[in-house]
Order: structure tokens, then C-alpha cells, then sequence
């Protein structure tokens, strides 16, 4: 059961993967709301993670500080009750 959002995580992201459209996006961190190019920057510093899950409706992505415990978990767990929800609308 998808217990929330880890401390570390500073974006996190909802695409459908048949339309590319989002779902839902957030921005945990205030800097990179205000300039989401620099995630690339922090990723290619190492100073962000990015990790991904993908299901039978959508994909998601978080954005996260490195050494982020249980960042798997988290995604597998939110996709899971995500689309236990979505399947039933």
C-alpha cells in the first residue's frame, strides 16, 4: 500500500503511456518548479536520481536526491493502488 511521498523525492510525474499526455505532474522543489531545465543539469551532476515505473495505464517518474531509500517500493506501491483506482472509474 502506497504509503506517500519519501522526503527526497523533489518531482514526481503521471504520463498515460498511450498519449504521452500528463496525468499529474508536482514539483516538491521550489527552484527547480520555477526552472524544470535545470533537472537535467542536477541529473547529469549526479547531484538527482531519476527512476521510473511503468504500468498498464500510465508511467511514473520521480525525481529524487540520490541515496533515496525505497524509491522502487514507493513507485511500485503508488502504481499499483494508482491504477486499482483508475481501473474502477
Amino acid at each position: 500500500m502506497y504509503s506517500g511521498k519519501p522526503e527526497c523525492v523533489v518531482v514526481f510525474t503521471i504520463l498515460d503511456i498511450t498519449k504521452g499526455a500528463p496525468f499529474y505532474s508536482s514539483f516538491f522543489d521550489e527552484e527547480l518548479r520555477k526552472n524544470p531545465s535545470l533537472i537535467q543539469k542536477r541529473v547529469s551532476s549526479r547531484e538527482l536520481i531519476i527512476h521510473s515505473v511503468v504500468g498498464k495505464f500510465a508511467g511514473y517518474t520521480a525525481v529524487a536526491l540520490p541515496g533515496c531509500t525505497d524509491l522502487n517500493e514507493m513507485l511500485e506501491a503508488f502504481r499499483d493502488e494508482f491504477e486499482r483506482i483508475y481501473r474502477s472509474l
